[in-house]
């Protein structure tokens, strides 16, 4: 990806990189001029535990509880959930959360730890690429001090297939562009489209987005800001 001089007298086009039933609050937000260029895609697979009656429920992202939904909503014990997407998500099942917390993964951990009485069981449902994530590894930490983890994978993220042809079709002229994860950052850098220039501005969804994008931009490319100010699910 190459960085030519970029022109400051066009209007800055925002690239939103969720997928589309995602991006829809963002795009108003960023205006008629904002598109929408997904670098995940996700699958759902089979929810792995029959009942959580006696479990509390780690919910970290809004895919997880998709998950769940789709495959039948198996009983629910307790439930931690991420604000506010995720809680929203299940709220609209009908279910409430007992723990919640704004500040990722771990942030949750140290709640659940918090409001624990006793041993837990622990059901933590996520995702392929979540399973090696850092920010879980140590929210796995903390939950261990709270009981017994049951850590599985309820869907898989992967990057579309014509990503290359949709980031050179969009990324032209001024434009800006907003990451929910680290793994969009990932299939954003991963894809080998080549931008005529870099982008003015990059928001990215909680730390450790905006730690992907930090590490991984070319010189001379803006730092990302950490944006709290988008709704979305930011576990991976």
């Amino acid at each position: 990806m190459r960085k030519p001089a970029r022109s400051l007298s066009v209007p800055t086009t925002w690239l939103i990189t969720r997928e589309a039933d995602d991006a829809r609050a963002e795009r108003e937000a960023h205006g008629e001029g904002a598109i929408v260029v997904p670098c995940v895609e996700t699958k759902l697979l089979p929810w792995p535990w029959p009942s959580s009656r006696k479990s509390l429920t780690f919910f970290t992202s809004r895919r997880a509880v998709s998950a769940w939904a789709a495959s039948g909503k198996p009983t629910l014990g307790n439930v931690a959930a991420l604000k506010p997407a995720t809680s929203t998500a299940l709220e609209a099942e009908g279910v409430q959360a007992v723990v919640t917390a704004d500040g990722g993964v771990v942030s949750l951990a140290e709640a659940v730890l918090g409001w624990a009485k006793g041993p837990l069981t622990i059901h933590y449902p996520t995702s392929d690429l979540g399973l090696k994530s850092p920010e879980q590894a140590h929210a796995l930490e903390l939950l261990a001090k709270a009981g017994t983890v049951d850590r599985r994978s309820v869907y898989e993220i992967t990057a579309p297939s014509n990503l290359r042809e949709a980031l050179e079709g969009s990324a032209r002229g001024e434009w800006a562009i907003s990451f929910a994860s680290p793994s969009a950052v990932q299939h954003f850098f991963g894809s080998g489209a080549v931008l005529e220039q870099a982008p003015v501005r990059v928001a990215c969804l909680g730390a450790a987005t905006e730690r992907a994008w930090n590490s991984a931009r070319p010189a001379g490319w803006p730092l990302a800001f950490n944006s709290r100010e988008i709704s979305t699910h930011p576990e991976v």
